[in-house]
């Protein structure tokens, strides 16, 4: 239990390192994704050494990942995007560490895979 701890403390940590080279860089956005990623990843080890049992926790993980499902970020138009994103990510760590101690626990908040741009080839020279 203490090593998923110390793990998720760890994360949070470069999280937040991350996030001051995105403000840097002045990317907002990604700063605030990654100190979300931090925050969640802070409340999980928090959670997860005051809890019982690890499976209590990550069932309350799961509960929170629940929560903030997004069934549908608003491509268009583009209103409440960031919200939405920092919302998914946040499901999403939710989710990875409730399923990293209970890999049985059903996914609530799938994994977005956009399909890629297409492949074209230009006269003299090839895209991929």
């Amino acid at each position: 239990m203490t090593d998923w701890v110390a793990l998720w403390l760890g994360y949070a940590y470069r999280n937040k390192l991350n996030a001051a080279v995105r403000e840097g860089l002045c990317d907002a956005f990604g700063a605030r994704l990654c100190l979300a990623r931090a925050e969640v990843r802070t409340q999980a080890a928090e959670l997860l050494a005051a809890s019982a049992t690890p499976a209590a926790a990550a069932v309350e993980m799961h509960r929170r990942a629940a929560a903030l499902w997004q069934s549908d970020l608003p491509l268009v138009p583009l209103v409440e995007f960031d919200a939405a994103a920092i919302a998914y990510i946040q499901a999403r760590i939710w989710q990875d560490c409730a399923q990293s101690i209970e890999p049985g626990l059903p996914e609530v908040q799938p994994k977005l895979d956009w399909p890629g741009p297409p492949v074209t080839a230009r006269k003299g020279k090839q895209w991929s």
